[in-house]
């Protein structure tokens, strides 16, 4: 027999996990006790892990859909957790933009991209423009302070602005739209590149693409997974790329994994790829290994 205090217990464990994961019903296990307490050692371990010098940056190549080229890459943020190993950021960035970590983490992630152009640019790497995600958390809570900060980040490090790009969801223009474009505004007219992620994922509506200071629209890979079989799916991303090209803007195809999806999308008029494909995230030194490797290919063609 549970006790009334075990299972009032039990239920807010369960409405805990159906909270997280939104829009399902759970019912409790056991092992959601034990999915807590790990999220509550991360959650601790995670305020001093930017000073044990825990956290990497891996890069994963964007590829000119016209030439193979090599001159983007998106910074891919990886926990190396002393107890746990590696941790992915789908299991810990929600942890921090629950305790508001994900600010100083996404502050960290800017400036180590920045540093991280320069020290390329130094060793004869040139032209790789860098792309950093900001979430709604971060957005939410210091957005006001963003564009000052990445101002500062881009001059210590010695780059140019045109080295940075910024990646932001839909989430972030759906919570508070005017502010969202005003913040924007001001990085586009420091000169930084601003793109949307993960469009088609969520409430995607080309309406308000009319008006933002942005260049770049990342087409979610939920859009590209079946593209190499179901029909449906190839016009609808046919018809996003031609939309999008029309406002005069370019395509970046995420989780690209198969020929078959990358022979469509260069079909399509795709200006760029991204994905398995080609490439995992890699760590900094491969990542510049694979660009001279990249390079060195398209200069024998």
């Amino acid at each position: 027999t549970v006790s009334m205090d075990e299972l009032i217990r039990q239920a807010h464990t369960a409405l805990y996990i159906a909270k997280k994961e939104r829009n399902r019903i759970v019912i409790y296990t056991p092992d959601m006790d034990q999915a807590r307490l790990r999220e509550r050692i991360l959650a601790n371990d995670m305020r001093d892990a930017l000073e044990k010098g825990q956290f990497e940056l891996y890069y994963q190549p964007i590829l000119s859909v016209k030439d193979g080229a090599v001159r983007q890459a998106e910074a891919l943020i990886r926990w190396n957790h002393p107890q746990f190993g590696r941790i992915s950021p789908v299991e810990f960035i929600p942890i921090a933009e629950e305790t508001k970590l994900i600010i100083p983490i996404s502050e960290w992630v800017i400036r180590q991209a920045c540093n991280k152009v320069a020290e390329w640019r130094t060793a004869g790497l040139h032209d790789i423009v860098v792309s950093a995600n900001l979430s709604l958390a971060y957005f939410d809570n210091h957005a006001y302070h963003l564009p000052e900060f990445v101002r500062e980040a881009i001059q210590q490090a010695g780059i140019t602005s045109a080295d940075l790009k910024l990646e932001i969801t839909e989430t972030v223009l759906m919570s508070d739209p005017d502010y969202a474009v005003g913040t924007m505004q001001i990085l586009r007219d420091y000169g930084v590149s601003l793109a949307i992620d993960d469009f088609g994922s969520g409430y995607a509506s080309f309406q308000y693409l009319r008006d933002l200071p942005i260049q770049t629209i990342k087409l979610d890979r939920s859009l590209i997974s079946d593209i190499d079989s179901n029909p449906k799916g190839r016009m609808i991303v046919q018809a996003m790329i031609n939309i999008v090209h029309g406002l005069h803007l370019e395509t970046v195809a995420e989780g690209v994994e198969t020929e078959e999806q990358f022979r469509y999308l260069k079909e399509c008029g795709c200006d760029h790829v991204q994905g398995f494909l080609f490439s995992r995230p890699l760590p900094a030194d491969e990542f510049a290994a694979y660009c001279r490797a990249a390079k060195g290919a398209e200069q024998s063609q």
